[in-house]
């Protein structure tokens, strides 16, 4: 939640203190962070049944954003908790790091059913199917999209090339 890395790291020692286990404390120390060694290791003996799908979550996160695999470890949190939110996001977005965009939609709309208020995954799965020219599904979740947001100009951007490029 904090970008700042002084706030980030008062924030991890709050976590640390409020909620001590030797495990959370370690996925939650800022070395840790930054340390892709780390971060693997972790993933790899992570007591999955036993966290919170939440700090999983935000662990698979990380590991994406360190450049690592973060599939494997995703799977077998999405198989411990299939009906959370940022699970399901989460498996997306690392799917979609290895292309891997069929498997991933499947994940965004597992996660579009838990929360189908979501616009961002809206513009999420119009950009997916858009880009393999998968017209009806690209202009269905853009117009869903405009349900919540009815002026947002990237939208309508977004569902003119398609409707364009369907030749419509």
């Amino acid at each position: 939640c904090a970008t700042d890395q002084d706030q980030q790291a008062w924030v991890l020692a709050v976590l640390r203190q409020a909620d001590p286990d030797p495990w959370r404390d370690c996925v939650r120390a800022p070395a840790t962070w930054d340390d892709p060694a780390s971060l693997r290791k972790l993933a790899d003996q992570a007591p999955v049944a036993e966290q919170s799908p939440q700090l999983l979550a935000a662990l698979g996160a990380r590991l994406r954003a360190k450049k690592l695999d973060a599939v494997g470890f995703l799977e077998r949190v999405a198989s411990t908790y299939p009906g959370d939110f940022w699970v399901n996001v989460e498996m997306g977005n690392a799917l979609c790091d290895q292309s891997n965009w069929s498997e991933a939609i499947g994940y965004y709309r597992t996660a579009l059913a838990l929360r189908p208020e979501t616009v961002a995954l809206r513009y999420i799965l119009g950009d997916l199917y858009l880009a393999h020219q998968r017209w009806d599904g690209a202009i269905a979740e853009y117009e869903q999209a405009g349900c919540f947001e009815p002026e947002n100009a990237w939208r309508h951007n977004r569902l003119g090339f398609t409707l364009a490029w369907k030749g419509g």
